[in-house]
């Protein structure tokens, strides 16, 4: 068991999925704090440590210019038709996009907290002005993503295929993107193809490196503003695997962003 998902979380850990899923504006709790939900107190410390600074805006304004800086020129949309001969729904289609837009979200809000916890020793920085929170993000009822054994044998080799895609850090579970585009079996051939491209042209790597050095710049303004309550004695392995995301999520921001555009009609 890597998680506890959201339909079978209670007490307490019920508490803070609704909290994240409130404070981020969020259609769902992304896995990283399912994940950490493994150990109450290890969700609690890290919830409590960064709630500030999800809260007041700070870290959703410099996710948001993390995202401008990713170039996404060279990502085309997939056309209709292509879709129809695959046999995709406009609302499966829609579904994937919405994910990935869910998740591209709450990835770059989630790797400038994280760094920002992770790194203890910083000095207080301005923060920029935040422009005042408007609307809220329309939240979306997400398909449940796909348990790995429910796939053919052919669909887990190109799940595995995918996954290594610019990938070099594990983090113990497979990423909620690759889970949620599982889905789609008869599009992952396609994802394989564009994220094939983007890495054999160096773009996903120029891309992961822009989103690593962004939001070690961001997670460094916003370090002295961490609630720094005391830590848990079970978080050091919590606290390893925080670092490992932080190094596996630079890959699945972009990819996340080249998949929406992709599945996004023109």
């Amino acid at each position: 068991m890597f998680e506890i998902p959201e339909t079978e979380a209670t007490g307490r850990v019920a508490e803070i999925y609704d909290d994240i899923r409130q404070t981020l504006d969020m259609s769902m709790v992304n896995t990283i704090w399912r994940s950490l939900a493994l150990k109450e107190e290890v969700l609690e410390w890290v919830w409590s440590s960064l709630k500030p600074i999800y809260q007041n805006g700070s870290v959703r304004h410099y996710a948001s210019k993390l995202h401008s800086q990713i170039n996404l020129d060279n990502v085309s949309p997939i056309p209709l038709p292509a879709f129809r001969i695959l046999g995709v729904s406009d609302k499966d289609k829609d579904d994937l996009k919405n994910l990935m837009d869910d998740l591209a979200y709450s990835n770059a809000q989630n790797i400038i907290a994280f760094k920002a916890l992770l790194n203890e020793h910083s000095q207080q920085n301005d923060i920029e002005a935040i422009p005042l929170k408007g609307d809220s993000r329309k939240k979306y009822d997400l398909p449940k993503p796909i348990n790995l054994e429910d796939l053919s044998t052919d669909g887990k080799e190109l799940f595995e295929e995918i996954r290594s895609i610019g990938g070099t850090v594990s983090v113990g579970f497979p990423p909620m993107w690759l889970r949620g585009l599982a889905r789609y079996p008869s599009i992952m051939p396609l994802v394989w193809a564009i994220l094939t491209q983007l890495e054999a042209a160096g773009q996903l790597a120029d891309m992961k490196e822009v989103t690593r050095e962004a939001s070690d710049h961001y997670s460094s303004i916003l370090s002295a503003y961490v609630e720094r309550t005391p830590r848990p004695d079970t978080a050091s392995e919590a606290i390893e695997r925080l670092g490992k995301l932080c190094d596996a999520i630079p890959r699945a921001i972009p990819v996340c962003l080249a998949l929406k555009k992709a599945v996004t009609s023109a």
